[in-house]
């Protein structure tokens, strides 16, 4: 019997689901890629119909090409960047600091999260400082961490840090908290060690609730890291829509801009993967 697996699957729905959906998920799984390669195909429509109706706008003149850029030249602004290579440059200089910003973020989050979750008299010590801080804008650190970080990426590895670190901890800690003691007390009449609960029964049972903050952290990354970008940087894809901005490159501010979106959505679907493949017993 595997503890580490029926803990898991019991810490995220009612044990009797669980342990149904594992049963069926060979045969539910038979009707589920056509079922999502419809959804895939209503969405892209979707979006054809959208950027179609926003070319369509700037076309007519109904909006001033000043002011909104058509995809078609945004496509060919952003060509250019790229054969130029300014594009390349500030993209990964920004893909760089939102990596590793949010790898030290979720790292602190999910350790400390760990530890707070498990013991309670630590949540009672240090919760009412961390709810303390938890409200204070990363944006509003920005001048902080450059006084003390200088304008190099030390200080954009930390602004992205601390705004990664609060959804990875409150997902962690509500995870470790919401194992049932009834799981809890079948690892000790096992008798599992301190450690081996937590390897067995509480890191298995928290992980979906860690992958929504990481997925949660990674948004919120890029989202910071440009605001710290418009402030005391001389590249990245903050500056380049910036600069853009001010030299009155519509194109390519547009450009920046669907840029990041794109990245931030190849990210979540990065980690809905891996949580896919982690998690094969959540249906």
């Amino acid at each position: 019997m595997n503890v580490g697996r029926l803990a898991t699957a019991s810490a995220a729905h009612d044990p009797a689901d669980a342990a149904l959906g594992v049963a069926a998920s060979g045969s539910g799984r038979a009707g589920t890629w056509p079922r999502r390669l419809l959804v895939a195909g209503r969405g892209l429509l979707v979006i054809v119909a959208a950027v179609g109706v926003w070319q369509a706008v700037v076309d007519t003149g109904f909006v001033s090409a000043h002011f909104l850029a058509s995809p078609s030249s945004i496509v060919a602004s952003l060509d250019h960047g790229f054969a130029s290579g300014t594009v390349t440059s500030d993209l990964g200089v920004s893909l760089y600091r939102v990596g590793i910003g949010w790898l030290i973020g979720c790292v602190l989050g999910y350790v400390v999260g760990m530890a707070i979750g498990s013991l309670h008299w630590l949540h009672e010590l240090f919760n009412p400082i961390l709810e303390f801080i938890r409200p204070v804008s990363p944006v509003a650190l920005i001048p902080v961490a450059i006084l003390l970080l200088g304008i190099g990426n030390a200080s954009k590895f930390a602004i992205v840090a601390f705004a990664c670190f609060w959804p990875v901890l409150l997902n962690t800690v509500g995870g470790v908290q919401s194992i049932s003691q009834h799981h809890r007390r079948i690892g000790r009449a096992l008798g599992f060690s301190r450690r081996e609960e937590v390897v067995h029964v509480l890191l298995p049972g928290s992980l979906p609730d860690v992958f929504v903050g990481l997925r949660l952290a990674a948004g919120i990354a890029f989202v910071v890291i440009v605001a710290a970008e418009f402030v005391g940087a001389t590249n990245g894809l903050g500056y380049l829509i910036l600069s853009a901005e001010q030299s009155f490159n519509t194109p390519l501010m547009y450009g920046a801009i669907v840029l990041l979106a794109f990245l931030g959505w190849v990210t979540n679907l990065i980690l809905v993967g891996v949580e896919r493949s982690l998690i094969r017993w959540r249906v």
